[in-house]
């Protein structure tokens, strides 16, 4: 092994320690907090009570880890430090909320509420000293990768501008619209990695063939056909290996734990937040006495339009003069109440009955209204491939997309979720949203029109 392989792998070694030093520290800060506080319910020490509060601690580090795990927590370098800090609160905060619950029914300690509070209080410290310190160790440790993008077509403006936007991740050397006679392997001294876009089979696999040579990183920006092939299954014609990419949607199974799913959430959801959602019809109401609701026909699987509804958040004729047509920041049509609708998402509420109809699941793609859904498909005709499922309350779409992404950046998020289904990947998206809605990380500061929220 060469010194600097060796070097790598130290440096990766330490960070991979650095990382789940995390879970170690809240763990003991909880089991501080079990020992002194709940002994007192219990009338023995910690230590002499057997295996049960080992496993407890155990079963604390599993579900932090888990939930910390969903929401990137652990992504050093790789996610912003804001965006680690909400995560890991985020990770403590339900963990927290679920170990309760146990220790209330093996304890009765139900007077320890406000406990809870001062060590979650205590745990995000913790996590703040923590990532501070593992933001600059890990950047002290790994200096930006120096990057060359090659593409193809027209110029990637938008991938130019992502990559500036993580200064501290890549150090963007050129641009170079490749036409596959340039000789690149000079080109690839005194870089760290490259980024492909765009790019035919031949020409992307020539570069890939370099970058191995060299044992440098490459970044693929994949078309529509790439994420297809990427989760498609695998199968073998006696010694000839073959991609199969059914593009069937959900298998009929799946169809039925889903739907099962969303019924049965939709019913609890309405039942919990219907008094939630009387009041802002209410709010609604006395704000202008116009109607409650906005409906609006959108497409849903194998294009059946139906009329989803949402709380009205704009003024009644907010449409009448320039017809329908997207909302952006400030927009002088959104109501005081509507504004504090859609800064939580609570004016898609009624989305609710559209799920428990069977019109939409709480995952899925969003709906599009129908012309919108046809004009893209004439730019993008693999966008139709997302009306291979129902669509949906939340998507990945949602929450790893910005307000600026484009349709084709939409439908490849889309497509992963449709082609990757599982009932694990439904829970994961819907804590996912949890996370965006509280903190509205996918937000950016001058936000574009809204797409899709033509009114309400």
């Amino acid at each position: 092994m060469k010194n600097t392989d060796r070097f790598i792998w130290l440096k990766n070694l330490i960070i991979f320690f650095v990382r789940y030093l995390n879970i170690v520290l809240v763990t003991l800060s909880a089991g501080f907090v079990w020992n002194n506080y709940y002994n007192d319910y219990l009338g023995k020490p910690f230590s002499a009570r057997g295996n049960e509060d080992w496993l407890l601690l155990l079963l604390y580090a599993v579900f932090f880890h888990i939930f910390s795990k969903i929401y990137s927590g652990y992504r050093i370098g790789s996610q912003r430090l804001t965006d680690i800090v909400y995560s890991n609160w985020l990770a403590v905060c339900i963990t927290n909320m679920l170990i309760f619950v146990i220790l209330i029914l093996v304890t009765d300690a139900n007077r320890g509420i406000s406990l809870i509070f001062y060590l979650t209080f205590a745990e995000v410290l913790i996590i703040l000293l923590w990532a501070y310190s593992a933001n600059k160790l890990y950047f002290r440790l790994f200096a930006p990768r120096r990057v060359i993008c090659f593409y193809g077509g027209r110029f990637p403006e938008h991938v130019l501008r992502k990559i500036r936007e993580r200064p501290e991740k890549f150090e963007l050397v050129d641009m170079c619209a490749f036409d596959g006679r340039k000789n690149i392997e000079s080109m690839l001294e005194g870089v760290d990695g490259v980024v492909l876009y765009n790019l035919s089979e031949e020409k992307s696999a020539k570069i890939m063939a370099l970058c191995l040579g060299k044992k440098l990183r490459y970044y693929l920006v994949p078309t529509v056909g790439d994420i297809l092939l990427k989760t498609s299954d695998s199968m073998f014609l006696f010694d000839t290996p073959l991609y199969v990419a059914k593009n069937e949607g959900l298998r009929p199974e799946q169809r039925i734990v889903k739907r099962c799913g969303d019924i049965f959430f939709s019913l609890l959801a309405i039942a919990v937040l219907l008094p939630f959602m009387l009041v802002i019809a209410l709010l609604i109401k006395l704000g202008d006495g116009g109607p409650v609701l906005y409906r609006q026909k959108r497409c849903t699987e194998n294009d059946r339009v139906f009329t989803m509804y949402k709380f009205r958040s704009m003024i009644v004729s907010a449409e009448e003069e320039v017809g329908p047509r997207l909302s952006s920041e400030n927009d002088p049509r959104v109501t005081i109440v509507g504004a504090f609708l859609r800064r939580f998402r609570l004016d898609e509420l009624p989305q609710l009955f559209n799920i428990l109809r069977g019109d939409m699941s709480f995952v899925g793609p969003r709906p599009e209204r129908p012309e919108l859904a046809a004009d893209y498909v004439k730019k993008v005709p693999e966008f139709a491939l997302r009306t291979a499922v129902k669509s949906g309350l939340t998507g990945y779409a949602q929450v790893m997309g910005r307000y600026d992404s484009s349709p084709e950046d939409k439908l490849k998020l889309d497509l992963v979720y449709i082609q990757t289904y599982s009932v694990l990947s439904d829970i994961k998206i819907i804590l996912m949203t949890i996370k965006i809605v509280l903190f509205n990380l996918n937000e950016k500061k001058r936000k574009p029109p809204r797409a899709g929220r033509s009114e309400g």
